[in-house]
């Protein structure tokens, strides 16, 4: 089966990639076969390509004006490809003690994996398929407004419905919220040959009804660029942690359980380099991002 690439006009990957797929089936209907670590190693992959998504396309620059207004609307479009172990975990039967299988995770096959309990009482356990997903691919608008002493705002946020008329197509809400704060750094040092700015940002991602899966993290970092002009290169490293709740309900064995899986924090360091091209009020920028995943930001922006 070919794989399908999971993109983005405007808005999202994952939830645009499950609806063309001629499976209508919801996230939680495919975690409602797991009540604990299972569901945990199928997420895992969406948390890490959310996460690592989240921190590309903050910044375009390291300069940062001491004083006066200067504001900029920019679209940002960031996109992270998963690798084949990301595809695949080892499940263990919930229901009769057997060995672990090999089966998808979110972003795997779509083709369920069934496994017969060895012990011969004809039970069997279905590990579901996943959305068959290459790539996840996210896209926010974002403001930035300053200065004050040498310090801007960023605040990004979307917020979009993709529940059909038909109620088994019903995907839920996607919500992407989140801001940053840079300060000028090199105006304490006189004579730096490149713009130095530190930052802090936080950002949110919900998405599903009832808000099936939750991310926020957490970002602190410092960037350097130098102006040419026209081109403006510049760079990033970072620490970032980043975590994720998933809500859902199960009728396991008969009885209805709201089952909440919680995720270990991730903390991980974010290196960037990007570049930027400036027409007049316009601009354009692309970057490359290494943290756990590599991923890859473009944008296209107005004003200064």
């Amino acid at each position: 089966m070919t794989r399908r690439t999971a993109s983005v006009t405007f808005l999202i990957g994952l939830l645009v990639a499950i609806a063309p797929a001629g499976a209508h089936a919801q996230v939680e209907e495919l975690l409602s076969s797991y009540t604990g670590a299972n569901g945990v190693a199928y997420m895992e992959p969406m948390k890490e390509a959310v996460g690592n998504n989240l921190s590309n396309g903050l910044y375009i620059s390291a300069r940062i004006p001491e004083g006066g207004l200067h504001a900029r609307l920019d679209i940002n479009a960031m996109a992270v490809s998963f690798d084949d172990d990301d595809r695949m975990f080892t499940g263990t039967p919930e229901t009769f003690a057997s060995d672990g299988r090999l089966v998808p995770t979110i972003i795997g096959d779509t083709e369920a994996v069934t496994v017969d309990d060895p012990s011969g009482s004809g039970a069997q356990f279905v590990f579901p398929g996943g959305f068959d997903i290459e790539n996840f691919a996210l896209a926010v608008p974002q403001l930035t407004v300053g200065s004050l002493w040498g310090t801007e705002a960023t605040l990004r946020y979307v917020a979009v419905n993709f529940n059909s008329d038909d109620e088994n197509d019903e995907l839920g809400d996607l919500e992407v919220f989140g801001f940053a704060v840079r300060h000028n750094v090199s105006q304490y040092f006189e004579g730096w040959p490149v713009d130095v700015a530190a930052m802090f940002a936080y950002q949110e991602f919900t998405m599903g009804e009832d808000n099936l899966l939750e991310t926020n993290g957490q970002t602190y970092g410092a960037q350097a660029s130098h102006d040419f002009g026209l081109l403006e290169p510049y760079g990033g490293l970072a620490l970032e942690s980043f975590d994720m709740d998933v809500h859902y309900t199960t009728d396991f064995g008969g009885a209805t359980e709201e089952i909440v899986l919680d995720f270990d924090r991730s903390t991980t360091m974010h290196l960037t380099a990007g570049l930027t091209m400036r027409l007049a009020f316009f601009h354009l920028n692309a970057e490359a991002n290494f943290a756990s995943q590599t991923s890859f930001a473009m944008g296209l922006g107005l004003g200064l």
